[in-house]
């Protein structure tokens, strides 16, 4: 059984049903789909939105995605709006319920008459202790491409009206903080791309500090941080992984990570890979 299949099982809807669309193929399907439809609701990698929103604009059906919104979906407001629909982004946990909790503080502050001076919030979709049973101590709930590039990511933020910077490639999991308010929880923190933007966003032009953050069990930044560190997060095609290209082991792509020979004793391998990342932990 399909996974939406058993999802519209478990429902228990007369109206609910399960199709499986390649949206980067079947575009008379999802066509189909899109124009029977009264709403959208697209939790697909944030880079498909965009063509999924311009046949919202073209069938007038409205649409709702729980991703930043790009400048890419920016460029079709006015078309939306002359198509007389609605589409609404970050309508999530992050982003989305995060922004709802802090516009609510700061309208209780703004309207007792106080103001904003400092704004740090982190926020994540951890799993439960007793299910953070892997060496990131993180379970994928959205595009694991997606949680794998922010973890090598730029990242900016104000502090003491300052802007701080950190270049993307890796630097940012050497900029964790340790996450206290919750003391029954081992957590850390580490700033989310570009938090200055939130002072005009979030009206708080009296904040001298802004800085949004993820939050993630204590362990995750490190292991990230020897992958990164083993060449394993690397963007561009690996010719030893072509898909039409002889099957290889991990012992021999890793050899080849470290510029070896793949008869290298597994002993050997392990003591580079230490030497490499400098922590048995990342391994």
């Amino acid at each position: 059984m399909r996974p939406g299949d058993e999802l519209v099982r478990r429902a228990n809807r007369p109206n609910a049903h399960s199709i499986v669309i390649d949206v980067t193929k079947n575009s008379e399907h999802l066509d189909k789909a899109i124009e029977e439809s009264d709403l959208v609701v697209s939790l697909l990698p944030y880079a498909l939105h965009p063509k999924i929103a311009e046949k919202c604009i073209r069938f007038k059906t409205n649409m709702v995605t729980a991703s930043y919104t790009t400048p890419q979906m920016r460029e079709l407001n006015q078309a939306a709006i002359d198509a007389g629909i609605t589409i609404v982004n970050e309508v999530g946990l992050d982003p989305g319920i995060d922004h709802l909790l802090a516009m609510e503080c700061f309208d209780h502050v703004h309207s007792n008459g106080g103001k904003i001076t400092s704004f740090v919030s982190y926020c994540g979709g951890i799993p439960v202790p007793e299910n953070a049973d892997n060496p990131l101590r993180y379970k994928f709930s959205w595009n694991p491409k997606g949680v794998i590039l922010n973890s090598v990511a730029a990242a900016k933020w104000i502090q003491n009206n300052e802007v701080m910077e950190i270049p993307a490639g890796g630097a940012l999991m050497d900029n964790t903080t340790d996450i206290d308010f919750l003391h029954g929880y081992n957590l850390e923190g580490y700033p989310n791309r570009d938090s200055t933007q939130y002072r005009d966003i979030y009206g708080i032009s009296s904040a001298k500090t802004v800085l949004r953050g993820t939050l993630r069990y204590k362990g995750f930044c490190d292991v990230m941080k020897g992958l990164h560190m083993m060449n394993l997060l690397d963007l561009e095609p690996h010719s030893s992984l072509h898909p039409k290209g002889p099957e290889i082991t991990w012992k021999q792509f890793m050899t080849l990570q470290l510029g070896h020979q793949d008869d290298m004793l597994l002993s050997n391998l392990k003591n580079l890979l230490f030497e490499r990342v400098g922590n048995e932990n990342r391994v």
